[in-house]
């Protein structure tokens, strides 16, 4: 057999087959990079959702403290929200490869890291809800590695606020008044204050506080002749006749009605404290 060196090296420039050599070289590093790609997407779905079932746990079970405390439902309830009843583990995960525990210083089936910062008593004596959250046996669409655990984390503390500053409570001011005084004032001449008395409450009427100074009325004096004499004035021409014997009284009870900002005194014109 004689075979020609034309033909030879016409064979070797051939590019013809190129193609599927480099197919045939990449498609198996191709397959094991998208693998990965989607193990790796699924697991950190499923530590996402396993975070959200700790948080939901944890935050459930922080509602059911109450004064006084118990235990047991503020279990239930993380049990309940942790995937027990709702917020199930993504992709069918079985409810045996989903483990919680509470106020426990290791995750599940792990000697460490050991958590310095939790209390391990129950939650009403720790004050506190710590959910530990473990998945294993995590699942790999192509079984080319195996995931033996992933964790999650979530707490609720209840604490008492020692300290504060710069902060301003939630309110709405209180308009009630908490202190009222009645002065007379003579607005002629020599401009003297005649007397004061305090008030105290006595009730109210039509959305007004009523205050009185009935249990101490304000003796009679010389100086307050003219302000009753104008009050009689006042009052004449309001009050009907038989009411009009009242205004010889020596000693003169004020009531006062205060509604936070305006002050009035029915029997004598005075300032209302």
């Amino acid at each position: 057999m004689h075979v020609r060196s034309g033909e030879i090296l016409a064979g070797i420039g051939d590019e013809r087959g190129g193609v599927l050599v480099m197919v045939a070289l990449w498609l198996p590093v191709l397959v094991l990079l998208a693998s990965f790609v989607i193990d790796v997407g699924n697991w950190f779905e499923h530590k996402r959702h396993l975070q959200l079932q700790a948080d939901a746990g944890a935050l459930a079970a922080a509602q059911d403290f109450r004064i006084p405390c118990s235990d047991p439902p503020i279990v239930a309830q993380a049990q309940n929200y942790s995937g027990g009843q709702y917020n199930a583990q993504v992709g069918g995960t079985s409810s045996s490869q989903v483990h919680m525990l509470i106020n426990s210083l290791t995750y599940y089936n792990q000697s460490s890291p050991v958590d310095s910062t939790v209390n391990p008593s129950p939650p009403c004596s720790a004050v506190m809800v710590d959910v530990k959250m473990t998945e294993t046996d995590l699942p790999w669409f192509l079984r080319l590695a195996r995931v033996p655990f992933i964790n999650a984390h979530a707490r609720v503390s209840i604490l008492q606020k020692d300290t504060t500053a710069g902060a301003l409570p939630v309110g709405v001011p209180d308009v009630n008044p908490k202190v009222a005084r009645v002065t007379f004032f003579n607005e002629t001449p020599p401009y003297q204050i005649l007397g004061t008395q305090a008030l105290t409450p006595a009730g109210s009427a039509n959305g007004l506080a009523l205050w009185d100074n009935s249990g101490a009325p304000l003796p009679r004096r010389r100086h307050l002749d003219h302000l009753r004499s104008a009050a009689r004035r006042e009052l004449r021409r309001h009050q009907p006749p038989r009411r009009r014997e009242q205004l010889s009284d020596t000693r003169h009870p004020v009531r006062a009605r205060l509604d936070g900002r305006r002050q009035r005194c029915a029997t004598e014109r005075a300032a209302c404290a």
